[in-house]
């Protein structure tokens, strides 16, 4: 069986970083609870991919981990609801991650978790139906691994390029590319992170999210 530590998710996990206010710890267990409490989240996801349609904020980390091991397709929240409607039909999107101030940019019904009040709770809006989502403790989640697990081959994130088109970056090519950044900028827990406005760009996910997670650092997120 392929070691957990190879899911980029659990690998941030693991280290003990922070963004904002919360561990990281604290932020998957948070996405990790979200699938064992909503059945039509993991109805919608069966067989698909999922949509993270976020800024740059801690619940990006929840919705990374709630994609359970599945590609998410990382949209900016600059795009285009046009643009958005054509990503989610082309990339086979069950369900998309957002927050209320986004969510008129997606198409009229489609399946919808709102984290706005994450990591403590969950809007998952699915026709006409919208159920409230208790996130838990949090202090369950099992992290027992190898911590420097190369990564799983399978597809992580979707990303697109300004010209058409997208990439596909497996587990194992995040990873790579996060702690290729810890050890080129020599980061540590002492690090701390200014995120920019979207983690929707490879270097923005993996240089200014991830790899400091990996060092045990802090993102922040918030303004000021």
């Amino acid at each position: 069986m392929s070691d957990p530590l190879a899911l980029v998710p659990l690998a941030v996990a693991a280290r003990g970083g922070r963004v904002d206010a919360h561990t990281a710890r604290e932020l998957v267990a948070a996405g990790v609870t979200l699938l064992q409490r909503c059945a039509p989240l993991v109805r919608a996801l069966d067989g698909h991919r999922a949509a993270i349609l976020l800024p740059a904020s801690p619940a990006f980390l929840v919705a990374l981990a709630a994609s359970d091991g599945r590609a998410a397709v990382l949209i900016d929240p600059l795009t285009a609801p046009a643009e958005i409607a054509r990503r989610l039909a082309g990339s086979n999107v069950g369900a998309a991650f957002t927050i209320t101030a986004l969510q008129p940019d997606l198409p009229a019904g489609f399946p919808r978790v709102l984290l706005d009040a994450a990591p403590l709770r969950a809007y998952a809006i699915f026709g006409d139906r919208t159920r409230d989502v208790d996130l838990g403790s949090h202090a369950g989640l099992p992290l027992e691994g190898d911590m420097d697990a190369p990564g799983r081959d399978e597809e992580a994130v979707i990303v697109h390029s300004p010209a058409p088109g997208s990439a596909v970056l497996t587990h194992r090519d995040l990873l790579a590319m996060a702690r290729a950044t810890v050890l080129s900028a020599n980061l540590g827990p002492a690090t701390v992170s200014h995120a920019p406005l979207t983690f929707s760009d490879p270097f923005a996910l993996t240089a200014l999210l991830l790899a400091p997670l990996l060092a045990g650092g802090r993102v922040i997120t918030t303004p000021g």
